[in-house]
């Protein structure tokens, strides 16, 4: 068995999701900008019969990039949120178990738990099916 030990810091990873809704906000502007600039009023390609052919094949690309680029946005969005609930989970988990520590009954300092009883203690017999002779047929010098 692999024993791994995992060390959570919630307000670094609240800091993290807070640092990537933050570069989500500034992705989204930045395209909500490249997209008001080439699909605006004043074509970047001009009104000449080239700058028209142009405009045709750059708008189909353009709306596939565009697509892509907001749905890059909403994914740095979705992961900045489940940083943050995750951070947030981890916070709780830790306050829920350290409230039920406080709360168990308290040992005298330097008490060790009570010892186990010699009834207890001690191993139960076994089940007569599993005595020590073997069943009838096994084993009989067959």
């Amino acid at each position: 068995m692999v024993s791994v030990r995992l060390h959570l810091d919630p307000a670094a990873i609240a800091a993290a999701g807070s640092t990537l809704a933050g570069v989500a906000q500034r992705m989204a502007a930045d395209v909500a900008e490249l997209e008001s600039t080439v699909a605006g009023p004043g074509n970047p390609w001009g009104d000449d019969e080239s700058g028209s052919a142009f405009a045709v094949a750059y708008q189909a690309v353009l709306g596939h990039a565009l697509g892509a680029l907001g749905s890059y946005v909403q994914q740095m969005g979705d992961a900045a949120l489940s940083l943050t609930l995750q951070a947030r989970a981890v916070e709780s988990a830790d306050a829920e178990a350290a409230a039920s520590l406080r709360s168990a009954p308290a040992l005298p300092f330097g008490a060790a738990p009570a010892p186990l009883s010699a009834e207890s203690a001690a191993p139960s017999a076994a089940p007569a099916s599993l005595s020590a002779a073997p069943p009838d047929g096994f084993g009989a010098g067959t």
